[in-house]
């Protein structure tokens, strides 16, 4: 039985890597954005992050963005979620 050979996966990390780029570079105009988000957008994508599941990293880092966005309204005295 011979052995397939081995492709080589260089392509695909450097897919990766440019899709968390790309990721990066968009969360971090999210807090500027999300003060922009009416309170019941906020507070409805706030219950989603509570109850979300297997949630990739760049969606943790949103619901980071978000949690800190209603602390930030919270200390404003709007509390909204």
């Amino acid at each position: 039985m011979q052995r397939a050979p081995e492709k080589n996966n260089e392509g695909g990390i450097v897919v990766k890597l440019s899709g968390w780029l790309c990721c990066l570079v968009m969360l971090t105009g999210c807090s500027s954005e999300l003060e922009s988000v009416s309170d019941k957008d906020l507070r409805r994508r706030h219950y989603e992050c509570q109850h979300a599941v297997n949630l990739t990293a760049a969606e943790i880092q949103v619901c980071h963005n978000i949690r800190r966005e209603c602390e930030r309204r919270a200390a404003a005295g709007n509390f909204v979620c």
